[in-house]
């Protein structure tokens, strides 16, 4: 094992030595260690044991026992709640001190388009073996990949601008990959190029190394030309990348489910101290999946341990690898390994991933585990925004993606993380198998384990809508809504009605952008947090608005405030006022506060009629007259307004609008318990439909009944900017201009045929 006495022998004897050290430990008597020869070729790598099936095995979903002999290629789905390793009880759990010894960190590529690894036990990604390889002691990092949009940019462009943790930069396709995209670019949408999937797994793995020598989030230079610094801090253990479809020996060399699910844990133990293992030897490089003898030499790119070295290395030659451009993982991994004369070595205890689930497997998917909050964050307020990778356009300031909103956002004290939406390539997998699972984000576990939900449409979605029916509902919103069904029922260019519209709005980019709310709300809802704000990175607060609320610091004069302390008075502003409407609202609890108003299908209620403002009556007269001179009161520059008074709380009716939107506890709780994310429909639809006095769809208010919704919500806007409240949509302040702002294509909409 190359152990230094007599440090480990002291751990031997005591029994503190983390339990992935040991390959195999045999119950029953006295421990026996088998030594496992060190190994640099697939060759010398010792063969697995074939563990026989266990007495007692685990129970299946509907608690029948497991079926034996079961095909390979279709094994018993476990869940993950419930699923244990047979023998879970008998082997040595690394206590909390221990485990930190071991400074091995995993990042998991999960491909946003494919959940196989949670149809399939045995997979790297399914959550009974991240669960063995948190027990073993590594930190695993979720790392969503580049779809394969971005993929497709890179053949058709040449380019694309990707998201470096929070960091936006422009990469070029290699020359050697872009010579042949002439021939291998598919014109047909539903038959996307092999090109465009091995370009877009490339540029995934160029992230993770990136992650994997924690280089700094802070830029040089602006927009596309930003450089990446340096790394932040050292690099203390070896990194494991990991594709979550790497598939255990066992389960594809014929060997039956029981024994691939007892050789499991094992495995993914083993994996821990094959990768110290081989820093120790020297090799900078290890390849964990067959197909050569080394990665250099042919073996797959699937998973790999970069040694600390390596990682050193990394930081400092990062940026000269990505100039030279992306391409194929494998392609990618041996230009590393040749440019730096890396040592590689190959153990092949993984198989690389299958081609993705075919459409109509979704019955596989096994039920997701409760969704429970795994903690309790009284108070604290979460922040998240959401945005494309290639929308560098819209991360500046003024807008809330900029870096300057996002730092002083921070340093009020809030909690804020950026969102990687989701793309038409997860909106093309739900509709193909009928729904998608998918992890949510990292902090979202219970006891280290991440959650995972189903993504579907609501039920009814699928049926067509008749003649008939189309007529009702037409007739219903003319009725009901001031505007009528000819503006609700948005047509986008005259493609589709009503019948469209009950599914996803008529609008390309819905479903996916509900998915991207979804994730956010959720992940914030089982973190424990009071309240969440979700904005669109199109965000931005007019001078008008900063100057009347006190949050400008004077020197803005065009429309725009771009002060970054305007964001953070802003939050502390609808914190405030969200914090008095869940308890001294007059029409019961708050329910989400609409920080931006969209366009209004049903009147408001009375001013103040959720909360009333300060000071009574002569409050609010001071507060009405202080909106009607507040374009009078413009200031000069360097002056600085004082800051206003709150004011109250106006409830809603039917609006659109979804980039700006502070949800409390009590929100965030129902959305728990229904899931969102098996109710999709548009975000701009589904939140109305909560709380509006007459919400249209007849069939996601059925859906919502079945999943357990049993009152109206309260929505509300800021009493004193109820025209469009505090925080606007860049589109909206663009669209009547006679210009962009100086602000570019940031306004154009990510479905127009630029982006």
């Amino acid at each position: 094992f190359g152990l230094n006495a007599p440090e480990h022998a002291e751990m031997l004897v005591h029994g503190s030595y983390p339990s992935y050290a040991f390959p195999r430990v045999v119950q029953g008597g006295p421990v026996v260690l088998r030594s496992v020869p060190a190994v640099a070729s697939a060759a010398a790598a010792p063969p697995l044991p074939a563990p026989a099936p266990p007495a007692s095995l685990p129970p299946s979903l509907d608690g029948a026992p497991w079926p034996r002999g079961a095909p390979v290629g279709r094994p018993p789905v476990l869940s993950a709640a419930r699923y244990q390793h047979p023998q879970a009880a008998a082997l040595p759990q690394p206590s909390a001190a221990v485990a930190r010894r071991c400074d091995v960190r995993v990042l998991l590529v999960v491909r946003p388009d494919d959940d196989t690894h949670l149809r399939r036990p045995g997979l790297a990604g399914h959550p009974a073996s991240l669960d063995a390889l948190r027990a073993a002691g590594a930190s695993v990092q979720m790392i969503r990949a580049s779809c394969l949009c971005q993929g497709e940019r890179l053949v058709r462009d040449g380019r694309t601008i990707e998201l470096f943790g929070e960091t936006s930069r422009q990469l070029t396709a290699n020359s050697s990959s872009s010579s042949s995209s002439s021939a291998s670019f598919s014109d047909s949408p539903a038959a996307p190029s092999p090109l465009a999937a091995s370009l877009a797994r490339g540029l995934t793995h160029l992230r993770c190394w990136a992650e994997a020598c924690r280089l700094d989030s802070k830029t040089e230079g602006d927009g596309a030309d930003a450089e990446v610094r340096g790394p932040a801090v050292g690099v203390r253990g070896p990194v494991i990348i990991l594709e979550a479809g790497c598939r255990l020996q066992a389960l594809a060399s014929g060997g039956s489910a029981e024994a691939g699910a007892c050789a499991g844990a094992e495995v993914w133990s083993r994996l821990l101290w094959e990768a110290e293992a081989a820093a120790r030897r020297g090799e900078d490089l290890l390849a964990l999946c067959g197909g050569g003898s080394s990665l250099g030499q042919g073996a797959s790119a699937s998973a790999y341990v970069l040694a600390p070295r390596l990682c050193s290395l990394l930081a400092e030659c990062w940026e000269a690898l990505a100039r030279d451009g992306v391409e194929g993982a494998e392609a990618l991994v041996q230009r590393l390994v040749q440019s730096l004369g890396l040592r590689a070595g190959c153990l092949p205890l993984l198989l690389p991933p299958l081609e993705p689930c075919a459409a109509g497997l979704e019955a596989l998917l096994p039920p997701p585990p409760p969704l429970r909050p795994s903690a309790s964050r009284e108070g604290e307020v979460k922040i998240y925004i959401i945005t494309l990778p290639h929308r560098e356009d819209r991360r500046r300031s003024p807008l809330v993606c900029g870096p300057e909103a996002i730092e002083a956002m921070r340093a009020a004290g809030f909690d804020v993380e950026i969102l990687r939406a989701s793309c038409y390539c997860e909106r093309d997998a739900l509709q193909a198998r009928g729904g998608l699972g998918c992890y949510l984000e990292d902090s979202a576990g219970v006891a280290g384990s991440p959650h995972w939900v189903r993504m579907k449409r609501y039920e009814g979605a699928e049926v067509p809508v008749g003649k008939e029916e189309a007529e009702r509902l037409r007739k219903a919103i003319d009725e009901n809504y001031e505007e009528g069904s000819d503006r609700l029922v948005d047509s986008m260019g005259g493609d589709g009605g009503i019948e469209g519209y009950v599914v996803d709005s008529n609008w390309p980019g819905a479903t996916s952008c509900a998915m991207s709310h979804t994730r956010a709300l959720m992940t914030a809802a089982l973190d424990g947090y009071s309240f969440a704000l979700v904005f669109e990175d199109d965000a931005v607060i007019p001078t008008s608005v900063a100057w009347k609320r006190g949050w400008c610091e004077g020197r803005c004069t065009g429309k725009l405030c771009f002060c970054p302390g305007a964001w953070g008075a802003c939050i502390e502003d609808a914190v405030e006022l969200a914090r008095r409407g869940t308890s001294g609202a007059s029409t019961g609890d708050l329910d989400v506060l609409y920080l931006g108003m969209g366009e209004a299908f049903e009147r408001p209620g009375p001013s103040e009629g959720v909360l009333a403002g300060e000071g009574g009556a002569l409050g609010a007269a001071r507060r009405w007259l202080g909106r009607s001179l507040g374009p009078l009161h413009c200031g000069w520059p360097g002056s600085v307004p004082p800051r206003a008074e709150l004011g109250g709380l106006t409830q809603l009716g039917y609006t659109w609008q979804a980039q700006a939107m502070l949800y409390t506890r009590r929100a965030l709780e129902d959305l728990l318990a229904f899931p969102l994310s098996e109710v999709l429909w548009a975000q701009d639809e589904t939140i109305p439909h909560l709380y509006g006095r007459r919400p249209w769809n007849h069939r996601y208010l059925e859906a919502l009944r079945a999943a357990g919704w049993a009152r109206p919500w309260v929505a509300a806007g800021p009493a004193d900017a109820m025209g469009m409240g505090w925080v606007y949509q860049l589109e909206t302040l663009t669209s009547d201009a006679e210009s962009d702002l100086g602000l570019g294509t940031a306004w154009h909409s990510s479905n127009a045929e630029e982006f």
